[in-house]
């Protein structure tokens, strides 16, 4: 999070969530693309293509493109049906086989009152839980008079789709939330919920933590990078995400 906040203070500009969620981010990223380039939706990749210790292009299910550096951005051990694996750092690939990722159960809650003022998040230690309140911050989120806030806890490791594992965590994470704000289930009009298979792409472990980690820059294939929350780079879980792109663009452009 310092790289990204490092950035965003040199450039002059706001630091802060866009009105409107971070859909709108990915709505311009999109609009700069296609600008200067193309999206292709609905391909499966099937190969990276490496010629003379250099990434060449990428082949899909429907159609080659060439390619002078590719970043991979999917879950890592992904990689390696996409690439011989002799080509990749031995310890690339043994941390890919070995890589565990956490789980976990959002729930989207719309109430007919705000049952807080808090404008940012909650964060458990004991209790393994997150809340934002998105409407306390943006009312664009919701129509007027309702208010959205978004909960989520942690699903045990190795979690398998077990629906009584999913079950007990949602028993919890509510009783947790009536600890917090006993007047809130009752003022709860509609939920969602959403079981997410991959929350963090490793579970922080010391086996997993950032020296063990792949870096952002191939070793052995020249123009290949990953960038995740898997890789070698700044921050814990999504700011690692965020600061091994930034590194990587900046390794292309050679900025």
């Amino acid at each position: 999070m310092q790289l990204i906040l490092q950035r965003a203070l040199k450039a002059g500009v706001g630091v802060g969530e866009p009105r409107g969620g971070s859909a709108r981010i990915f709505s311009r990223l999109q609009k700069h693309i296609e600008k200067n380039g193309e999206i292709h939706l609905g391909e499966k990749a099937q190969k990276i293509i490496v010629a003379n210790g250099r990434v060449s292009g990428v082949e899909t299910d429907r159609a080659k493109y060439s390619a002078s550096n590719i970043i991979f951005a999917a879950k890592l051990p992904f990689v390696l049906n996409l690439v011989d694996n002799h080509r990749l750092p031995k310890a690339t690939v043994d941390y890919a086989k070995n890589i565990e990722n956490s789980s976990g159960l959002t729930i989207d809650f719309i109430t007919d009152r705000p049952v807080t003022d808090i404008r940012a998040s909650l964060l458990g230690v004991d209790i393994p839980i997150w809340a934002r309140f998105q409407s306390n911050a943006d009312d664009s989120f919701t129509p007027r008079g309702k208010y959205l806030s978004t909960w989520g806890i942690m699903l045990p490791w190795h979690f398998n789709g077990e629906k009584k594992t999913v079950e007990q965590a949602e028993k919890r994470l509510k009783s947790t939330i009536s600890a917090i704000f006993p007047d809130f289930m009752s003022q709860v009009v509609a939920e969602r919920k959403t079981v997410v298979p991959v929350m963090n792409g490793n579970v922080l472990t010391p086996a997993q933590s950032r020296p063990s980690r792949p870096d952002i820059e191939c070793s052995t294939i020249k123009g290949l990078y990953f960038i995740g929350d898997t890789v070698k780079s700044e921050g814990c879980s999504g700011d690692i995400s965020f600061s091994s792109a930034l590194i990587a663009a900046d390794k292309i452009l050679g900025t």
